[in-house]
Formats: C-alpha cells, sequence, structure tokens
C-alpha cells in the first residue's frame, strides 16, 4: 500500500509483527519489530507492507494527518518487502 497525501501512526494494542516500509525513490527501505505498545511512523507516499508473527491478530489504532479523504487515498503497490501478505 501506499497513500497519496496523508502520514499515519500506527500504535500497537496487541499481537506482534512486522512492518516494512520503502522511500518514494526505492533508496531506503526498513522492517520494524512490532508488538504491544510499538509505534511507526507511515510518511506520505511511503509504500508499505504489515504482518503478524502467527495466528492472533495485530491490533493497532492509527492516526491520520491530515485528516482521511476518503476513497482513492490508498494506492494498491505490486511488491512489499514482507513477501505474500498474511493479514
Amino acid at each position: 500500500m501506499r497513500h497519496r497525501t496523508v502520514e499515519e501512526i500506527w500504535y500497537f494494542l496487541a499481537g506482534s509483527g512486522e512492518v516494512w516500509l520503502r522511500s518514494p525513490d526505492g533508496a531506503n527501505t526498513k522492517i520494524h519489530r512490532v508488538s504491544e505498545r510499538s509505534t511507526v511512523t507511515i510518511p506520505t507516499s511511503w509504500d508499505f507492507q504489515f504482518r503478524s508473527d502467527g495466528p492472533d491478530s495485530l491490533r493497532f489504532l492509527c492516526f491520520t494527518t491530515p485528516a482521511w479523504p476518503g476513497a482513492g487515498e490508498a494506492i494498491s503497490v505490486a511488491e512489499g518487502g514482507l513477501g505474500k501478505a498474511n493479514v
């Protein structure tokens, strides 16, 4: 996924897993290990993917700035750095 105009901050409530990020120019990639009380910022225009470590779902709160503009904000990305999505 990628967002056209918004930045997101995710605060994890439960579960564990990984969040992959790639800069718009592809030069920077990051993988964040996440679990309860972790925080990840997803900058505008960065590709991202997330997955859980197991059968327990990842649960997180999401803050978006500016406010979510509606349909068309999220763009599908052909590939992610974590392989096939499981969430």
